[in-house]
């Protein structure tokens, strides 16, 4: 729900900015299929996990292997677009937070606060990718600490790299070059 409500935003920005929200066919994306499907996996695995219930030592190492990958991408595209190497810094800080600690560490405060009654060991009961945070966690503020209270779907608790990968989508949304005008295109082709 919120990379959906990110995505919205980022249209809105460049609505609001542009007049227009033409010209996304020319973001330059290398690996656009790759990108995408490695992005929508390191999302949904989570999610499916909680279905399945593999074992975590399946799990994790996917979900990091996936992480590497999209964090390769968006150093690839990075040369396109800044919002590509925003995108990339937060997934190398989830990355080096997550492989630190054997999953990503939760806040039991910040779950509270966004109204999780039962806490972070509620939130973390079943999930294969987070694990409460404790005295021991490493690099703890760059854990899930940054609380959003809001409705139902679009609350949750955040971490300094998923805020820096939804402003990394925003950058790359909101940012890529307006469409050409019917005269810049008649100029460009030679007529």
């Amino acid at each position: 729900m919120i990379l959906g409500l990110v995505v919205l935003i980022a249209f809105a920005i460049r609505l609001a900015a542009q007049g227009s929200i033409g010209g996304l066919e020319s973001i330059r994306i290398r690996g656009e299929a790759y990108l995408l499907g490695v992005f929508v996996l390191v999302f949904a695995l989570p999610l499916v996990s909680t279905l399945v219930h593999p074992s975590r030592s399946l799990v994790v190492p996917v979900w990091v292997a996936l992480m590497v990958v999209l964090l390769g991408l968006c150093l690839f595209n990075g040369r396109e677009s800044r919002g590509f190497l925003v995108m990339a810094a937060g997934v190398a800080l989830n990355l080096l937070v997550i492989a630190l600690n054997g999953g990503m560490p939760v806040s039991e405060a910040a779950v509270l606060t966004v109204g999780g009654a039962a806490g972070a060991r509620a939130v973390v009961a079943g999930d294969l990718f987070h694990s409460v945070m404790t005295g021991a966690t490493k690099l703890a503020f760059l854990s899930d600490v940054l609380p959003l209270p809001g409705f139902r779907g679009l609350r949750g608790v955040f971490s300094i790299g998923d805020v820096l990968m939804f402003v990394g989508i925003l950058v790359v949304v909101a940012s890529a070059p307006g469409s050409l005008s019917l005269d810049s295109r008649s100029r460009i082709r030679g007529r």
